[in-house]
């Protein structure tokens, strides 16, 4: 069985879990593809033969290898972040504010339905959004995407800048239905292309919008001059949560008897 990968630098977590596990699983070949902010070429999704070869360039997802996705190469294909996460619905949070949401100061207030149409737009406009579209464009082969962990729970520490919202939504109680619009919505924009929506494993969640901090790669006990903590970096995961979100993604293939 032969999977591909498709990720941006979320995916590390799971590449370095898998390069722990691999052996385990002797009946899986995984080949990662990981867009880099020092990538040069398109990702390129290639299908059919070399006369009559299909051939889509994503100039928004730069890889350093040239090497193309052959989708007839893979039995499944998995898509990792690449801007289906919840901070684009936390964004609008902290300017927009609808019917059901408590008020705030400087926040303009809309409908439900026109805050759950703005949370799809934003997701829709994401790279994994693209990428399963032009995956879909070239084979009918099963695609998941597999949702970006939602921030460490020490996202909560600062209480300034950009990462306010968290710690609005919590005090104002309107992080379980920020929750609710943002897994409705990414359900939704993934439905039509027949993609399966992966979210983070449940025993990662710590309540409704935060991961458990021992998952994450800040560390409050590593707060000297640029540490994980210190930078503010609330966004990335560590091995363990890598081991337990390469283990859920891999739960949800038709089958895994007789992989191991």
């Amino acid at each position: 069985m032969k999977l591909c990968f498709v990720g941006n630098s979320h995916l590390g977590a799971i590449y370095r879990a898998w390069k722990l596990v691999r052996k385990e699983y002797p009946s899986i070949n995984i080949d990662l593809f990981i867009e880099r902010s020092t990538g040069v070429n398109p990702l390129k999704i290639i299908s059919g033969s070399e006369e009559g070869e299909h051939i889509t360039r994503l100039e928004q997802i730069l890889v350093i290898k040239d090497d193309p996705i052959d989708v007839d190469v893979y039995d499944y294909f998995f898509v990792f972040a690449l801007g289906l996460s919840i901070v684009p619905v936390m964004h609008l949070y902290k300017h927009c504010r609808a019917d059901g949401h408590a008020q705030s100061e400087g926040t303009r207030l809309v409908s439900n339905e026109c805050f759950h149409a703005a949370a799809m737009g934003a997701l829709m406009g994401s790279k994994a959004i693209s990428l399963a579209r032009a995956v879909r464009e070239h084979s009918a082969k099963p695609i998941y995407v597999v949702a970006q962990a939602r921030p460490s729970e020490y996202v909560l520490d600062p209480s300034e800048g950009t990462v306010s919202s968290y710690a609005s939504a919590v005090a104002m109680r309107d992080d379980s239905s920020l929750n609710s619009t943002y897994v409705e919505a990414a359900q939704a924009v993934c439905g039509p292309l027949g993609a399966t929506l992966i979210d983070q494993p449940e025993e990662t969640l710590n309540g409704s919008l935060f991961t458990h901090g021992r998952f994450g790669v800040a560390d409050p006990r590593d707060c000297g001059e640029g540490s994980s903590y210190s930078i503010g970096d609330w966004w990335h995961m560590n091995d363990r949560y890598g081991l337990a979100s390469l283990s859920h993604a891999l739960k949800h293939l038709p089958s895994m008897e007789g992989l191991k």
